[in-house]
């Protein structure tokens, strides 16, 4: 194993700076984090279910237009939002950039009929819509693991997307649920698992950049044959006052706030902020 070439590798890069490899699109990490998704209990890929069955009935209650309004579900996964939504009567697009997630979610929209339900293997970043959607949903914190540039892309493409009087529906975390955390490396060596199928080596770095509020998860991957993979997480947290001046920077109107996506009531405590603002 190339020690020398993972060292190199190792320490605090510029804030932002993408990896070498992206784990959702990755075959055998893309295996794992469907699991994670399809478990009911675990939190982790996907809300626990109970969860997610609370915010539908939110969102369609509460948030959404009638059907058979049109929704975009950004970073679909396997569909455990789109499914039944389409279900519902909504004209659903599911997106998403993890092809085994995309496969199960047609499998299980094949055993059902008369949804008007579709799924797309497309990077949410190359959104060319113009006033077609009622309402996009972007869940489970997203929106802060994404680059600073590629938030603005996203956040631009998504108003552009939705027709006039639209929903922008999203969550982010907030300080609360990181705090301060120390920066941290810890490192294992096994013969397969969560990031390769083959023997290798994982050094896991935790940095802090206060400036932005930005906490970086990173791990390198050294695999036997000699590879070093750099997969770099980022989670940018928010508050209140952040998310509203980022909104107004993109030209969104009626911004309300939520503690999560069931609809509770907004707390500065809480771990995470769900937005519903529109076009």
């Amino acid at each position: 194993m190339d020690f020398a070439k993972m060292g190199k590798m190792s320490g605090r890069p510029p804030l932002f700076t993408p990896g070498t490899h992206q784990m959702w699109s990755d075959p055998h990490i893309s295996r794992f984090m469907l699991e994670a998704h399809l478990d009911p209990d675990l939190e982790a890929a996907s809300r626990t279910h109970d969860t997610i069955q609370a915010s539908l009935w939110w969102l369609e209650e509460e948030i959404l237009p009638s059907p058979p309004a049109r929704i975009l579900d950004l970073g679909c996964g396997p569909g455990l939002y789109s499914l039944p939504l389409a279900q519902k009567g909504y004209e659903v697009l599911g997106m998403d950039i993890s092809r085994r997630s995309l496969d199960y979610a047609r499998e299980q929209a094949r055993r059902e009929k008369n949804l008007n339900l579709e799924y797309r293997e497309m990077d949410y970043r190359e959104l060319n819509w113009e006033n077609y959607f009622d309402a996009i949903l972007l869940i489970y914190c997203d929106l802060g693991a994404l680059l600073k540039e590629d938030r603005d892309r996203v956040l631009k493409g998504i108003y552009r997307a939705l027709r006039p009087g639209g929903i922008f529906v999203f969550d982010v975390f907030t300080p609360a649920r990181r705090g301060r955390e120390a920066e941290g490396r810890d490192w294992e060596v096994t013969q397969s698992g969560f990031w390769s199928p083959v023997p290798h080596l994982v050094l896991s770095e935790t940095f802090f950049y206060p400036e932005e509020n930005v906490f970086l998860e990173q791990h390198l991957v050294l695999e036997e044959g000699g590879e070093v993979k750099n997969y770099r997480i980022w989670d940018h947290v928010y508050t209140r006052d952040s998310v509203m001046a980022l909104l107004e920077a993109n030209e969104f109107k009626g911004v309300n706030f939520f503690s999560d996506v069931t609809g509770g009531e907004y707390s500065s405590e809480s771990e995470t902020i769900a937005v519903v603002a529109r076009k």
